[in-house]
């Protein structure tokens, strides 16, 4: 499907146009890290975000004392050099944090309904089922409201996951080695990798396939 590509322009006015902080940095990780919202929504602070280093790990979870498991897509550890201006807002973050809630982007409510939710589905056998995107909902409501209010238009599909979208298709436009920009998406395939050069200028396609050659 067409997505639309939100530019550095367009981000800015969105982080401008979103008031609540968590929703913010959760934004910014995913525009500046790369990041799946499944991945996203799932980091904690003690096992993910690493301040000294400026990065984000990515790391299979398996469910622990009563918190549901996560699952990279593809099975592969990574991790990603987060920007200053996304770190930062993440720091303001942890701030306002409640140390018993080890995730970064869930509210205390929404931990306490996932905890229940992942109860009701050990109960019922059902653990092989569960999704990383189960643990939120409306995410792509509130980013469209938000896309609306910071004036982005467009015909093409628009939802939070062209927000990882974006990412990958800047590092494409500045010449990133396809092989380099694989691993830092978590791509199992290179063949998925080449299309975010398709917006990229002929130029730094040529600069970026040469890994290939």
């Amino acid at each position: 499907d067409d997505w639309h590509f939100v530019n550095p322009k367009e981000f800015n006015a969105l982080i401008g146009k979103t008031s609540d902080l968590r929703l913010k940095a959760l934004y910014s990780v995913m525009y500046g890290c790369g990041l799946r919202f499944g991945e996203a929504i799932h980091l904690w602070w003690d096992k993910n975000i690493d301040f000294i280093n400026r990065q984000i790990h990515i790391k299979n979870r398996k469910s622990k004392k009563g918190f549901p498991p996560f699952r990279i897509k593809g099975h592969q550890d990574r991790s990603i050099d987060c920007p200053s201006w996304a770190m930062d807002l993440l720091k303001q973050l942890k701030e306002q944090s409640n140390r018993n809630n080890p995730y970064v982007f869930l509210t205390a409510d929404r931990l306490k309904h996932i905890k229940q939710k992942w109860a009701d589905w050990q109960k019922d056998g059902k653990e092989d089922k569960w999704k990383n995107g189960t643990m939120v909902n409306n995410t792509n409501r509130n980013f469209t409201v938000h896309c609306k209010n910071a004036g982005i238009v467009t015909s093409d599909k628009l939802s939070v996951h062209c927000l990882r979208k974006a990412y990958g298709t800047n590092l494409a436009d500045l010449g990133t080695p396809v092989h380099t920009l694989k691993d830092l998406m978590g791509h199992s395939s290179i063949t998925t990798t080449m299309s975010f050069y398709i917006k990229s200028t002929d130029e730094n396609k040529k600069k970026a396939v040469r890994g290939l050659e």
